[in-house]
């Protein structure tokens, strides 16, 4: 997904973080490649969370 998200910016000339700005700008289409609830789950593996410093 996040290809997609790439092609979209360089169609336009941009990198990825001039699309941050066009995110604010022009959600729309972004909204359309990238839908709400493309990144879920879990921030961490199992893996790394093994390696996370518990502090309490």
């Amino acid at each position: 997904m996040l290809d997609h998200f790439k092609t979209f910016a360089r169609a336009r000339g941009w990198n990825v973080a001039a699309a941050a700005i066009a995110w604010v700008l022009d959600r729309a289409e972004i909204a359309r490649i990238l839908p709400p609830g493309f990144a879920h789950g879990d921030r961490y593996s199992l893996d790394q969370m093994r390696t996370i410093q518990r502090y309490c």
